[in-house]
């Protein structure tokens, strides 16, 4: 590869990095291709992706970030593979997460999110909170509770005034027809 190469390259992870919503650092020795090929999948179905990079190019691509020296460091000791999550921060970890749970050899670094590196505690932690649709979710049925209790409270007025009503009706019919 040409220093040129290395330097589109190092840009392009620049960038990557920059769209990124969430990014989670592996070290991915002892994975075979077809289970690297699994997780890529798996990734690509939660709107991540998953790239195997030289440190070199890997240092170049966050080097104008600003991230102290020790975590990045830290992150680039071995060989090291990033999943670069789009859609929503907790997406790539939550694939991982589960991902090394049934593959041993699959090592968590860390992680980065909104420009501050995480270790692999935080990490699993990230991946263990509900996601964007589901935090959507719950906040509808927050919202829609005291609607639908409202709405439940009125039908069991009505109901209650329709039951009187009708015992009204019955107690009228029984006194004239007697």
């Amino acid at each position: 590869m040409t220093r040129e190469e290395k330097i589109r390259l190092g840009k392009e992870l620049g960038e990557k990095f920059q769209r990124a919503q969430g990014v989670v650092f592996t070290d991915y020795r002892g994975l075979d291709v077809e289970q690297i090929s699994t997780l890529r999948n798996e990734l690509r179905r939660a709107g991540a992706e998953y790239k195997v990079v030289k440190n070199r190019i890997m240092w170049r691509a966050v080097s104008g970030m600003e991230l102290d020296e020790q975590g990045k460091r830290m992150l680039f000791i071995g060989p090291v593979a990033v999943a670069f999550s789009y859609q929503e921060p907790t997406g790539a970890a939550k694939v991982i997460k589960e991902f090394a749970a049934e593959n041993k050899a699959l090592g968590i670094k860390g992680a980065l999110l909104e420009g501050r590196l995480l270790d692999k505690a935080a990490v699993m932690e990230l991946a263990a909170l509900p996601g964007r649709q589901e935090l959507l979710s719950l906040v509808l049925a927050g919202m829609q509770a005291p609607v639908s209790g409202f709405v439940r409270t009125l039908a069991g007025v009505l109901s209650q005034f329709v039951r009187v009503l009708d015992a009204v009706r019955e107690q009228k019919q029984s006194q004239g027809g007697a």
